[in-house]
């Protein structure tokens, strides 16, 4: 998991009174290695969990030779070999953060981000052009947080460590439209957070700072591109061929590790997809489940019929309520920012279980949101030819067909588009704002 944490143009008094303090509140995403470096204008740290070289070749913070680079990087590129293709640079290992520190020191950063393949969240200090980059992979799966303030910026893989620094401490000033979203949502929306002056990254963007204008620049890019047909619902036999082929790809990119790799299994459609990739590329795959003492809720027995069929080993271990509520406090101290998940609770826990032999899992995380597998999200997708016409006569036509007995939901006559309705249902009470509409 890793963590990184960074400052610039911040008082030497800080760093003088103790600089590992903050980096330490993320010392369990990174219980390897930490290691520290200090510049004439910035202060790196990282927490190392070592996935690719094992050695000290793969140590972060990580400089180029020349001393003009300088990175932390948290997260896993699948196509770091590739980034070394052509390059005129001495590798010490095979970490892919070197990989992306030689093609930083050739290509510069812009490029060489466009580049990646993999899941990220790296921040780099050019000492040549005394500029600060950040920049966070393009689904958004890695965090990272920053803040400005009197000219100076703090980073870091967790909130708490930006809000903890005394730039921040001692002046938070909460905002009250943030932390109304974070109770309708459960978490805070990107690019804001729910205290002034603290900021995310925002999914696929590029943030620079440079210390000679004090300005701070923004740009987004882009690896999504769109094939075949626009029409949701076809779905050809060509069409399941590229998946079949691009997700087993994906899979054994995901695979490639220095230490051992494991999958999640649950007794859903996602994870059991990812674990027979994850069988057909690795035979000695191991899958790990938990189970509640809720019938309703244990999906144990289906995941055992997964793992038979697939013929995994499996390790399954059964939680009590009473056991759930043990690791609660345990639980919420690893959270470094406000989050209203439940479901972040059994993960905790079947990631317990697995790193006692395991330090990569694979999981279906995701799946539902990318192939619109919740009903909420078919039904919006169903909807989709109301947003042809306007909306004055889209409500009219809406419920005349209603008054005649055919349902239609009320989103389309309550949303302009259909991006605030999706919006609305990831809201915990989305049937307030239609009863504040038709009563």
């Amino acid at each position: 998991m890793c963590g990184v944490f960074g400052c610039l143009n911040v008082k030497n008094s800080f760093l003088r009174r103790g600089a590992l303090l903050i980096p330490n509140a993320s010392a369990h995403r990174g219980p390897d290695d930490q290691f520290a470096i200090q510049g004439k204008d910035f202060f790196f740290a990282f927490n190392r969990l070592s996935i690719l070289d094992l050695s000290s070749a793969g140590r972060q913070p990580m400089q180029s030779p020349d001393d003009r680079w300088t990175l932390v990087f948290n997260g896993e590129i699948y196509n770091h070999r590739e980034l070394r293709a052509g390059l005129d640079y001495s590798f010490k290992g095979h970490a892919d953060s070197e990989s992306i520190l030689a093609s930083l020191t050739v290509r510069g950063f812009e490029e060489t981000v466009c580049r990646l393949d993999g899941m990220f969240a790296i921040g780099a200090w050019d000492d040549q052009e005394k500029t600060l980059w950040l920049a966070r992979d393009f689904a958004g799966i890695k965090p990272l947080f920053y803040g400005l303030q009197d000219g100076a910026m703090v980073f870091a893989s967790q909130f708490n460590q930006v809000y903890l620094h005394p730039l921040f401490r001692e002046r938070l000033e909460l905002l009250p439209e943030e932390v109304k979203s974070f109770f309708a949502l459960g978490y805070m929306q990107a690019p804001g957070t729910v205290f002034k002056d603290i900021y995310q990254v925002e999914a696929g963007e590029v943030i620079s700072f440079s210390l000679r204008d004090r300005q701070l620049r923004r740009n987004s890019f882009s690896r999504f591109s769109v094939h075949g047909t626009s029409e949701l619902d076809e779905w050809t036999e060509e069409a399941a061929s590229m998946f079949n082929r691009t997700f087993s790809e994906v899979i054994s990119d995901q695979l490639v590790a220095d230490v051992p790799v494991a999958v999640f299994l649950s007794g859903g459609i996602d994870s059991p997809l990812v674990a027979a990739h994850a069988k057909a590329a690795k035979a000695d795959i191991v899958a790990y489940t938990i189970g509640v003492d809720d019938p309703e809720m244990d999906e144990t027995a289906d995941a055992r019929r997964y793992a038979e069929a697939l013929g995994l080993r499996h390790e399954v271990r059964q939680f009590t309520q009473s056991e759930l509520l043990d690791v609660l406090d345990d639980h919420f101290e690893k959270m470094g920012e406000p989050f209203g998940d439940y479901s972040s609770l059994p993960t905790y826990l079947v990631s317990r279980i697995a790193a006692r032999e395991h330090k990569v899992m694979l999981s279906g995380d995701g799946g539902d949101e990318l192939f619109w597998g919740y009903p909420r999200f078919l039904k919006t997708v169903s909807h989709r030819h109301w947003y042809r016409m306007p909306r004055t006569l889209r409500r009219m036509a809406a419920a005349g067909m209603r008054r005649m007995g055919v349902t239609v939901s009320y989103g389309v006559s309550v949303f302009e588009e259909p991006d605030g309705w999706i919006l609305q249902q990831h809201i915990h009470q989305p049937g307030d704002l239609l009863e504040q509409a038709f009563g």
